[in-house]
């Protein structure tokens, strides 16, 4: 990516300026101070998706990685690995989730049961596929919404 000319000065002053965006987001704070947090870093990013990348079909999407190690024999150690996109569109449509992956961080780091890292990947872009996630939020949302009325029908 850095062999366009474009990009070159200016990678180095987006990765400082995420790193300042990165630095305020503890998983240790209120809910409510994470997820604020959390939502600017994906907003921030976005943005300069929309000014850097998406020139170069190209978008950076911020994943919380998650290893987990657990001793198999004395002293031999196997380790896992998950990873969750963090991107504003799901963020934005499926807060309850994103709750619910605060408060699991939150567990795993105080019981020290996990390792967790932010990661940026570089993915490729088209307007194409973003049509296409936005479409499958929708379906995603009927069906919730089905759900949600199947079972508050059910209750009564």
């Amino acid at each position: 990516m850095i062999k366009y000319d474009f990009l070159w000065d200016k990678l180095p002053i987006f990765f400082e300026n995420f790193n300042s965006q990165l630095s305020k987001l503890s998983f240790f704070k209120l809910e409510a101070q994470v997820m604020s947090d959390l939502f600017k870093i994906v907003s921030w990013l976005e943005n300069a998706n929309r000014a850097l990348f998406h020139h170069f079909d190209t978008k950076a999407v911020l994943y919380i990685a998650e290893n987990i190690y657990e001793e198999v024999d004395v002293g031999t150690y196997e380790q896992k690995r998950r990873s969750f996109p963090l991107e504003s569109l799901f963020f934005l449509n499926f807060p309850d989730m994103y709750k619910q992956l605060v408060a699991y961080v939150r567990q795993k780091l105080i019981d020290h049961k996990s390792e967790f890292r932010l990661v940026i990947v570089f993915k490729g872009y088209n307007k194409n596929k973003n049509q296409m996630t936005r479409l499958r939020i929708e379906t995603m949302e009927q069906e919730r919404g089905k759900t949600l009325y199947q079972s508050s029908v059910s209750k009564q």
